[in-house]
């Protein structure tokens, strides 16, 4: 079989719903509201297979399901600092080495409105390098296994680090216990991603040239 064949023979998979799974129990859940996840997201483990995502954006709340059989158990972990705060910090540093320095070789008289831009340039670069300090963040994702998707971005510390490294262990065990329930065979395993990635895509949930690239990788693997 082609790789061309196994994009042809890969139907579409009807989306599940609420209904669906309204009577399911929840193995795990947590809850984030911040500014580096979109908007407030809710992530639900139902009966161990299936993660559901609730989102509550300007645009209005929306719910999407995706099988964690498909999603790599291994997280990626990205870090997030404020470029503009860095620079800041940088520029003020380097403003106050080059006023000593120049101070140091007496190119400048050691005053009083001296002494005050050396405090000002100070207090610049410990508040911006402060402020980086304080918006610091480290963003936890998951991937789908082959597509190469981010389906679940996590903040590392919201609500409490605690809560996350919980949620992220759940998914993991989740994850690898679904992939168990796949085809073993490889060509029908890729078709089935192929699925879900296309099913994801038409709901709106990735977008299109996104799932056209992880098209890509899918059918490469085969």
């Amino acid at each position: 079989m082609t790789a061309e064949e196994i994009y042809l023979s890969s139907d579409e998979a009807m989306a599940p719903d609420d209904a669906s799974f309204a009577k399911r129990s929840v193995i795990a859940s947590l809850e984030q509201q911040h500014r580096h996840v979109p908007g407030h997201q809710r992530f639900d483990i139902v009966e161990g297979n299936v993660l559901r995502i609730e989102r509550r954006r300007r645009g209005g709340p929306t719910t999407h399901y995706f099988d964690l059989g498909f999603i790599d158990p291994t997280p990626r972990s990205e870090a997030y600092l404020p470029t503009w705060c860095m620079i800041a910090a940088l520029a003020s540093a380097l403003l106050f080495a080059m006023l000593l320095w120049l101070d140091g070789f007496g190119l400048t008289r050691t005053t009083s409105q001296f002494a005050a831009s050396l405090a000002a340039v100070a207090a610049i670069g410990v508040g911006a390098g402060l402020l980086a300090w304080l918006r610091y963040r480290r963003r936890i994702i998951f991937v789908t296994r082959h597509g190469q998707v981010p389906v679940v971005r996590l903040v590392d510390n919201c609500p409490t680090p605690a809560d996350v490294r919980a949620f992220t262990g759940s998914i993991r065990s989740a994850g690898q216990k679904a992939a168990t329930r796949l085809p073993g065979k490889k060509q029908v395993l890729l078709v089935e991603e192929l699925k879900e990635h296309r099913r994801l895509a038409q709901a709106g949930v990735i977008a299109p040239d996104v799932y056209e690239a992880a098209k890509k990788r899918i059918l490469s693997c085969h």
